[in-house]
């Protein structure tokens, strides 16, 4: 059971402020606010009803008896000091105050990361729970939907050093399902990228964490080999065409090798889920249609086995964040 807790709960700061700390206003900063929220050294004027209205831990502050006397305030409003990021608070509030920015196509990350972790931290539960779902949208966790959201002109790419930030955002608030799409999008990235770490807009670098990295090295090398082995998308490549239906065998055999060979030398490991038609692939009728059967039964098989290379459950056992 949750034990409510009052302003006077809270944990102080982790060290006692210096002359050298310079304490910043944020732009959000109401006047008739009725509480202040400190991070780090920026201060959020804002109102303690909106925020009990979806919070059950500042609801459960907001109900509690609070002392005649704060020993802590800023401008006559109880100080509070949060130990979280401050550009998480700040948009963990633009989103509060302006309900409209969940609507923007597409979401940017930065808001969803905030949502996620405050929103687990302080149990803004309806908030953290749309950002999750922007997660299983963007990470889908079925063929189907991932076909759509890979395969469409709307895609919306991201950048290298974000998608290290998702990983790590969806390992530690439990969103398990996005994983495999999470991983499988990094690795189809230049390997200098994800071994090397990628430039931030900051000028700072990003790097997978060392167990992170070793999951994608050890899932490259799996998923380059995967697609020719049985059951897989190329598994037909590797055979001859069957006796009994070709129309032209020599014709078949040759250029079943001439595409192994491209497909090799490619060294790719994005080929395990891409869409194929069949007509792609010179061959005589009855061999085309044994190959568009193939493609469909061998992408869903790669689907179906993706958590695996990357050392996770199965698809049914991967949670999904949400409550």
């Amino acid at each position: 059971m949750r034990t409510k807790m009052s302003l006077c709960d809270l944990p102080p700061a982790k060290r006692p402020r210096t002359e050298e700390d310079t304490i910043v206003r944020s732009e959000i900063w109401y006047k008739d606010g009725s509480i202040v929220l400190q991070a780090a050294n920026t201060q959020f004027r804002v109102h303690f009803g909106l925020l009990a209205a979806h919070s059950t831990v500042f609801r459960d502050m907001h109900e509690m008896p609070q002392p005649e006397t704060q020993s802590n305030t800023v401008d006559g409003c109880p100080l509070v000091e949060i130990q979280d990021d401050p550009e998480d608070v700040k948009n963990l509030l633009l989103v509060l105050y302006s309900p409209t920015l969940l609507s923007q196509m597409p979401l940017s990350f930065p808001i969803v990361a905030a949502l996620i972790r405050l929103g687990s931290k302080y149990d803004f539960g309806e908030l953290r729970s749309v950002a999750v779902k922007w997660m299983h949208r963007r990470f889908p966790s079925t063929l189907e939907k991932f076909h759509v959201r890979y395969e469409s002109a709307s895609s919306g790419a991201l950048s290298s050093n974000i998608l290290f930030d998702v990983l790590e955002l969806a390992i530690e608030n439990g969103i398990e399902c996005c994983l495999p799409a999470i991983y499988y999008e990094i690795i189809r990235l230049p390997k200098r990228e994800w071994v090397d770490g990628s430039a931030r807009p900051s000028g700072t670098v990003a790097h997978l964490k060392p167990a992170r990295l070793r999951t994608c090295m050890s899932a490259f090398d799996r998923l380059i080999k995967a697609p020719f082995q049985p059951g897989y998308i190329f598994s037909w490549m590797t055979k001859p065409p069957r006796l009994d239906t070709c129309d032209n065998f020599q014709v078949c055999v040759e250029e079943r090798f001439h595409k192994l060979r491209i497909c090799i030398n490619n060294g790719s490991c994005s080929c395990l889920l891409m869409s194929f038609n069949a007509e792609m692939f010179r061959q005589c009728a009855p061999c085309q249609k044994q190959i568009g059967d193939l493609l469909v039964s061998g992408r869903q098989k790669g689907w179906d086995d993706l958590p695996g290379f990357f050392d996770l459950p199965a698809w049914g056992e991967l949670k999904s964040g949400l409550p």
